[in-house]
């Protein structure tokens, strides 16, 4: 996945909504191709906590069965 944590704080500096906005669209793209993706952050002031929910609730919201209850896995079968 492009752009990795690493590259996006390198290009676009530390806490940049750019780089969430690359994770969902890339996050969006592997769904559709149903591939898997590893995500891999850096927690030392490259971004923060609220960034990275906004990221966890863009895949809820996108991705996540209809109608399935609130922390149902993604996938069936994932834990």
């Amino acid at each position: 996945m492009v752009p990795s944590h690493w590259e996006a704080f390198n290009a676009h500096g530390p806490t940049n909504a750019v780089a969430v906005a690359d994770w969902q669209f890339a996050l969006d793209a592997i769904v559709r191709a149903q591939g898997v993706f590893t995500f891999i952050f850096h927690p030392h002031g490259w971004i923060r906590s609220d960034q990275i929910i906004q990221f966890i609730d863009h895949a809820e919201r996108t991705h996540a069965p209809r109608g399935s209850p609130q922390g149902a896995p993604l996938a069936p079968g994932v834990d």
